[in-house]
């Protein structure tokens, strides 16, 4: 839904995908953070060779597959971005600004996960690590090499581990908790989205601040209500759908831009079908994005060794 913004989008689809913007990519960095299994003992050389199987093996595939991709269909259509010599070239040093702006969250996390073990072989104490970080976030840095991203997102990363080493999302809390610390976080967050928004762009700190709450905070009630869901109804279609998408969510991560901008090609550019609402456009552009590379990923690329291994970045 982040992706899809096409021109002449309605108001209301411009303030969703700019509030959702506050959260979701927060979200993966925290769980990506939570799953991570700080190594006691520092491995470095075993933490580059796993990182560049699961990630940087991806990261290169899916650029090279969209480097023909749009090369092609650049010859036919305008495309948002583009493949010229200076979007190549910043696949390489800022990839937000590259003809495959999605992988910078690749890029990101990719130096997270190696600028983390350093810093807790140095400092130790994951709280520390956290306010080192959150001191960190009041220096504008540069968008080369990802830095400013890697020091905002590294935020919700540490998070993750604090929430992971403290057994934080505990499956059997019940309920009454769930519903009590999920309307905590909704009332929390609309307060300070309020202030987020009243305070101007001038005061970059009190905004960084300001938004790195909402990221976790978003992310808290996300989770939980994956959790109400999860617990309360798995024996439902939503839940197989869901869990579904969450097993799968690598290959939507990776393919999904490619079917949501076919679609916007072909119904605001190709077809003009200016008769067909924009939410049924929606509808249809987001529903492409997250069954295509679902199925592709199903019946392609997981029963395929070398797909699994170089696309996936998954041991065969």
């Amino acid at each position: 839904m982040g992706h899809f913004k096409p021109p002449h989008s309605p108001d209301y689809w411009i303030e969703f995908y700019n509030t959702i913007y506050l959260f979701h990519m927060p979200l993966f960095f925290l769980l990506s953070g939570y799953l991570f299994k700080v190594p006691s003992r520092l491995n470095y050389s075993s933490i580059i060779v796993n990182k560049s199987k699961r990630l940087l093996r991806p990261f290169i595939s899916i650029a090279l597959i969209f480097f023909f991709i749009k090369f092609i269909a650049s010859k036919f259509f305008a495309l948002e971005h583009p493949l010229t010599l200076n979007t190549f070239f910043y696949l390489f040093i800022d990839p937000v600004h590259s003809y495959m702006p999605a992988l910078w969250f690749l890029y990101t996390l990719i130096i997270i996960f190696l600028v983390y073990p350093l810093l807790h072989l140095a400092i130790k104490n994951n709280w520390v690590i956290f306010c080192f970080i959150i001191i960190m976030n009041s220096i504008s840095f540069t968008n080369m090499f990802c830095m400013n991203n890697v020091v905002v997102n590294m935020s919700y990363f540490i998070t993750g581990i604090i929430m992971a080493q403290h057994i934080y999302l505990d499956r059997k809390i019940g309920i009454k908790k769930i519903v009590i610390i999920s309307l905590s976080c909704f009332v929390l967050f609309g307060g300070i989205f309020f202030s987020y928004n009243l305070i101007e762009s001038n005061h970059f700190i009190i905004r960084r601040f300001l938004r790195i709450i909402l990221g976790i905070v978003g992310s808290i009630l996300v989770i939980h209500l994956s959790i109400f869901v999860a617990d309360h109804f798995n024996k439902t279609k939503l839940y197989a759908v869901l869990k579904m998408i969450g097993f799968y969510s690598m290959s939507i991560y990776l393919f999904h831009t490619f079917f949501v901008s076919a679609v916007r090609i072909v119904f605001t550019e190709v077809f003009k079908f200016q008769w067909l609402s924009f939410e049924i456009i929606a509808f249809i552009a987001i529903c492409s994005g997250t069954l295509f590379p679902l199925l592709m990923e199903k019946y392609l690329l997981r029963p395929n060794t070398i797909t699994k291994k170089y696309i996936l970045g998954l041991s065969s």
